[in-house]
């Protein structure tokens, strides 16, 4: 349907087109404008059904709906797929590896989790720097000898992007709540 109402807004509704692969891809205004449409028209194809419920105009409603549904199905597979994939490019995790700096608190107990999940999904080296002695269970870690102050490292939990051949460490942030945002910050701060 959605592909029906697509060839409407854009005109082409002519001859064996309907049938072939659609080439052109929409803008977003275009697409926002289709999906206007097949919104509205679900709606009117409810409104009937639920004033006149024939099998006729129930079955039409039902076949809408599932076509919405089997668009958003896509939709959330797609979302998921680029999930599993990650954003980043693997060239970032040849240049940078990521560094937490924490204490044996609560707080960094979760952001371990945070960032062992991240270089799970990311292949990106982890190592965490120890303020004061603690360890964290599958990470590789080391006791602070200076590099904390180095860092100018004023909160903990703080993760930070390591490139060891620029000898830069470049401050992600102490306030992250999950893998996919650090991979923003990443994103936003480090450079190729």
């Amino acid at each position: 349907m959605i592909f029906l109402s697509c060839m409407l807004v854009l005109g082409r509704l002519d001859g064996w087109y309907y049938f072939e692969e659609n080439e052109r891809r929409l803008d977003p205004e275009e697409a926002q404008d289709v999906l206007q449409m097949e919104k509205a028209r679900q709606q009117n194809l409810l409104a009937l059904a639920l004033m006149e419920p024939s099998r006729e105009n129930t079955a039409a409603y039902m076949r809408a709906h599932k076509s919405a549904s089997d668009e958003s199905r896509r939709f959330a597979e797609t979302w998921a797929e680029i999930l599993e994939q990650g954003r980043l490019d693997p060239a970032f995790s040849k240049r940078y590896f990521l560094l937490l700096v924490f204490r044996g608190d609560a707080a960094s107990l979760e952001a371990a989790k945070i960032a062992k999940q991240f270089a799970a999904l990311t292949s990106w080296r982890l190592k965490g720097l120890s303020l004061d002695g603690a360890s964290v269970e599958g990470m590789d870690s080391e006791i602070d000898r200076g590099l904390g102050a180095l860092l100018a490292c004023e909160e903990t939990p703080s993760f930070y992007a390591i490139d060891p051949e620029e000898s830069a460490a470049i401050l992600l942030g102490s306030d992250i709540a999950s893998s996919d945002e650090l991979e923003t910050r990443i994103l936003e701060r480090c450079e190729l």
